[in-house]
């Protein structure tokens, strides 16, 4: 995929993301990882979350996709040593799973912005993915964080 990326000039338009180990990762790709933007993807209610993270703590991804389906005082320790790390947190709206039910449904059909997307961006969220732009831009907006 890399070489595709360079014949396109691209490079500098995806994000590559993964699950995996930064161990696995740097394995399988080298120096490629260093010449694109990766983004790892960890969940921050499994055991090896902390291991997760630390493994990553070299290389400074950019930012980091912190998944979690329920809202623990570790999830909360964990997100603020992604941020720590110097990687901005990636926090996903879509489903309540992702997020301990601070989604999209919740902001916008439930009329809770606040406990939603209020909620994600005081546990420091940089990036929130959303499939309500629109509202979510509306919101950061009268919030003046926009």
């Amino acid at each position: 995929m890399y070489k595709l990326l360079v014949k396109t000039q691209t490079i500098d338009q995806v994000v590559i993301k993964s699950g995996y180990a930064y161990e696995k990762v740097k394995a399988e790709n080298g120096d490629v990882l260093d010449k694109v933007i990766y983004m790892p993807i960890v969940d921050l209610n499994n055991p090896d979350a902390e291991a997760f993270i630390e493994g990553y703590r070299q290389m400074k991804p950019v930012a980091m996709e912190c998944c979690f389906s329920e809202v623990t005082p570790e999830v909360l320790r964990l997100l603020q040593k992604v941020k720590d790390n110097g990687s901005k947190i990636w926090l996903n709206g879509l489903w309540p799973s992702l997020n301990g039910g601070h989604d999209d449904d919740r902001a916008v059909e439930l009329n809770q912005k606040d406990e939603s997307w209020g909620w994600l961006l005081e546990k420091g969220a940089s990036l929130i993915q959303t499939d309500r732009p629109v509202q979510l831009l509306q919101y950061l907006k009268k919030e003046g964080r926009r």
